[in-house]
């Protein structure tokens, strides 16, 4: 997969045995992995590693290419 700065995004969230769906912005890719936008004045989210970021007590989060209409 390939993330670019400005690519809009769907966040899948899983964990205790349920999965949630939002949409982000990818502020930026580096050597790290892929940051998503949290607006002015919050931290990004970050780092994703193939589309993926490890979360804590099970959670984990995923980011997908959103598809346009």
């Amino acid at each position: 997969m390939k993330f670019k700065k400005g690519m809009k995004v769907v966040k899948i969230l899983h964990g205790g045995g349920l999965v949630s769906y939002g949409e982000g912005i990818v502020l930026r890719v580096d050597k790290y992995g892929v940051w998503l936008d949290n607006g002015g004045g919050n931290d990004p989210s970050g780092p994703f590693v193939n589309g993926i970021m490890q979360g804590v007590f099970g959670f984990w989060e995923e980011i997908k290419p959103k598809k346009s209409k």
